[in-house]
């Protein structure tokens, strides 16, 4: 494996964790807490996988260092955030008391 290919690999989950949380900031999709949980499996996943790699290739740099630590922390601080969002959300119950009152005139 490339150096180039496995930093690439660490700066795209860096780089990723941005447009994820903006997307369950803004969009709030049903289930927001479940789309950053399948993400965590996801940046979880390839951050052990990226730094196999990286030691059985001897790969290892500062610049992997740094970029695995701060794709880490946006990761992280993303799901967090993410979570605090999530939990001001209306419950089911009260989502299907909205729906039932309609539209508010």
């Amino acid at each position: 494996m490339a150096f180039w290919l496995l930093q690439a690999f660490t700066a795209v989950r860096l780089f990723g964790c941005a447009p994820l949380w903006l997307w369950c900031w803004w969009r709030r999709p049903r289930g927001m807490v479940a789309w950053m949980a399948l993400a965590a499996m996801v940046f979880l996943f390839s951050d052990h996988f990226d730094g196999l790699w990286a030691r059985a290739y001897g790969l290892e740099s500062r610049l992997g260092f740094w970029l695995d630590h701060l794709g880490d922390v946006a990761f992280y601080g993303a799901v967090v955030l993410t979570t605090i969002a999530g939990s001001r959300e209306p419950g089911p119950r009260r989502r299907r008391a909205a729906r039932e009152r309609g539209p508010r005139t």
